[in-house]
């Protein structure tokens, strides 16, 4: 079976995926957070602290919440680099048996998180390759599954990288613009604190 965050998924990512909306929406929030705030940060020590705590919390076993951790985390990552909106992640969340509410729910956490991931992907991109030339430019959406889309504005971000062998990638990366105001204000503070440093 085919999703759009990932093409051809692995069995066992699917069949947490398909477990995780037995679970209450207090409990998939806990999980779905920390997940997301890990992608975020990598910080890989400090998220097994996390799952700890959560399995007592939330009252999960260890193993369990480590391999639904581990599908969300794939999930998330999927739907992070394949640009899907709130309606194809519904889709693919719907497909896999969650509920309309705890759908809500995770649709909240992750348009609260997007920024984050957005941060994280490109620091993690500037520190392997550098940047050559950002380009972007505005846009309106015409047409959307989603009425409440359409009319709606968006910024499109094309980051052109050298690899350092002389090859060029491009990145693209989309967002609303209030997310690209708050991205571009969290680049011009890095961009001070690396003055201040210099």
């Amino acid at each position: 079976m085919s999703y759009r965050f990932n093409k051809e998924p692995d069995q066992q990512t699917i069949d947490y995926l398909q477990k995780a909306p037995q679970l209450e929406i207090n409990q998939l929030s806990g999980i779905i957070t920390a997940v997301l705030n890990f992608l975020s940060s990598s910080q890989g020590d400090q998220f097994m602290n996390t799952l700890q705590s959560l399995s007592q919390d939330l009252g999960i076993g260890l193993a369990v919440l480590k391999q639904l951790s581990r599908a969300f985390i794939m999930f998330f990552k999927g739907a992070f680099q394949n640009n899907l909106n709130t309606s194809q992640l519904t889709e693919d969340l719907t497909q896999l048996g969650f509920s309309g509410d705890q759908i809500s729910a995770i649709q909240q956490l992750w348009k609260k998180n997007i920024m984050g991931l957005s941060s994280s992907a490109l620091g993690k991109t500037l520190m392997v390759n550098q940047l050559i030339l950002p380009e972007w430019k505005f846009g309106i959406t015409a047409s959307s599954k989603d009425l409440k889309d359409v009319g709606g504005t968006f910024m499109q971000l094309k980051l052109i990288l050298d690899r350092g062998d002389g090859q060029k990638e491009y990145e693209y990366v989309e967002m609303t613009v209030p997310q690209f105001y708050q991205f571009f204000a969290t680049m011009e503070k890095a961009k001070a604190q690396m003055d201040f440093f210099s």
